[in-house]
């Protein structure tokens, strides 16, 4: 029995009873004629089947499409059929239903009343969701050509806790890839050009929040509770978020589909900056992307920007931009006109519980000559973290903003390096004592130690080039020694 492995088209095909043609991952099968199936094809996960404008399949064969998703019984997949008749695989099934949704996360308690239980087949287009799964298989007719979806447009606002929400849950309906920029492109009058995609996080039910989303956009990506991002295409049988701007149709199309069937796919390539930024403290992580681009403004961008939805009960990242409002107050993808010098992109952050947190560069493209500082207002301390740099920030519980920045540069010259800013002055400390070693232009100079939060909780004049402190009824954290007079002259020490 044949295995199709890479590209292939037929035109017209015959298969005997008993027969199997299988499409294994990486594969693609292009039926432009006639298929009388007699036997049963398998499209593999990761396998895809498309078929031309005049082609057709008849017989009593059976056609059926996989797909794997986790086996993880506490974990969640979005799913869609590829298949007409197709069953929601996995337990614990639901489907979202707008008109009963919220867009506010306040009332979410156990969870948004949208979600509704379901089991049985899937409708076209439409997405759901269910716990596990494993290598779920759809057995039917092969869904191909044009495929409409009503979606309604609520309009209100993000913190409407009104029934009514733009957030439609939506699915790839073709046994094959699924170009997410040609679907957003085609459908930019009626969707805001941002995608979401269950990434769980495993947290078995404390995390079902939006911060297990994965979000795409034309300009980048962010990854969700599992780590994942989303790539060129969405795979078959693959569940999906939208937000609609305008009530009517959106447009499934042959012209979206790809021979292309993974998963989750990293950014295409292209000539945009990009820097991934992230929060975290161990247990609880967000991220946003920052992207420097041609065509994009500093005003929201449709399909460019992407919507930050705040629903993690313990932690949050976002760019605040300068035309902050109600509809678009925070982003989790922030496209900007290209790179100059001196950009600051200013962030917020949410925070459960009081702490210290990392901030930390964790990707970069084509950032190549390219320096990042994170600046604190409280504390006026900038720290460069251009090559995958990391540094703590002492985070009061709850909002934070108006405190943290990013600032770019493009030349090495812009500002001091960390090294030249530490010239003058050395600091540490062991055992509760602060030792601080000066050059010599610093005799008599004032420092004084600040904690995270930006307060002075010691100071005093320096005599000599080695000084020594007793400051062991500090509490344990992370202090920034400054010394007066020097600009920049500052340095972290440990408690």
């Amino acid at each position: 029995d044949p295995v199709i492995s890479t590209a292939v088209t037929i035109n017209n095909v015959t298969m005997e009873s008993g027969a199997t043609l299988a499409v294994a991952s990486g594969g693609s099968l292009t039926l432009n004629g006639e298929l009388d199936n007699g036997g049963s094809v398998i499209i593999q996960s990761g396998g895809s089947f498309l078929q031309g404008s005049s082609s057709s399949i008849t017989g009593a064969g059976s056609f059926t499409v996989q797909r794997q998703g986790t086996a993880d019984a506490t974990r969640f997949n979005y799913w869609s059929s590829p298949v007409v008749g197709g069953t929601l695989p996995g337990s614990s099934g639901y489907r979202y239903d707008s008109s009963l949704g919220t867009n506010s996360n306040t009332d979410d308690a156990p969870s948004d009343a949208g979600w509704q239980t379901f089991s049985g087949a899937m409708a076209e287009g439409r997405g759901y969701a269910s716990k596990g799964g494993g290598l779920a298989s759809f057995t039917g007719a092969p869904r191909n050509g044009d495929i409409n979806v009503p979606v309604t447009f609520y309009g209100n606002a993000m913190s409407a806790t009104t029934p009514g929400t733009d957030f439609v849950l939506l699915g790839n309906p073709y046994p094959s890839g699924l170009t997410v920029n040609t679907f957003l492109t085609n459908n930019a009058a009626r969707l805001s050009g941002q995608v979401w995609a269950w990434d769980d996080d495993g947290s078995g039910g404390t995390g079902y929040l939006t911060a297990d989303y994965a979000s795409r956009t034309t300009a980048g990506s962010i990854s969700g509770g599992n780590g994942n991002s989303i790539g060129a295409q969405f795979a078959s049988a693959q569940g999906f978020m939208v937000r609609a701007i305008s009530s009517g149709n959106v447009e499934f199309r042959n012209a979206q589909r790809s021979t292309t069937n993974g998963a989750f796919l990293k950014q295409e390539e292209d000539e945009a900056r990009r820097i991934w930024v992230s929060l975290d403290n161990g247990s609880h992580f967000n991220e946003v992307n920052v992207v420097f681009m041609d065509g994009a403004t500093d005003a929201y961008d449709m399909g460019m920007d992407g919507l930050k939805l705040r629903g993690s009960a313990d932690i949050a990242l976002a760019v605040r931009p300068d035309y902050a409002s109600e509809t678009h107050e925070e982003l989790c993808i922030a496209a900007l006109p290209p790179l100059y010098e001196g950009a600051i992109v200013e962030l917020t952050a949410f925070v459960a519980q009081a702490g210290p947190y990392m901030v930390r560069n964790r990707e970069t493209e084509n950032m190549e000559g390219m320096r990042v500082w994170l600046g604190d207002r409280a504390n006026g301390i900038e720290t460069e973290i251009t090559d995958a740099g990391i540094t703590a920030v002492h985070l009061a519980e709850g909002e934070t903003v108006g405190r943290l920045y990013l600032r770019f540069a493009l030349s090495a010259t812009d500002v001091e390096s960390p090294q030249e800013q530490e010239e003058c002055l050395t600091a540490w400390m062991h055992n509760g004592m602060l030792t601080i070693m000066t050059d010599n232009k610093s005799a008599g100079q004032h420092v004084t130690l600040h904690d995270l939060y930006g307060r002075t909780v010691w100071q005093s004049a320096l005599a000599g080039e080695r000084f020594h402190a007793d400051l062991s009824g500090l509490s344990p954290g992370i202090y920034v020694v400054r010394m007066e007079g020097r600009g920049n002259c500052a340095v972290k020490v440990a408690r």
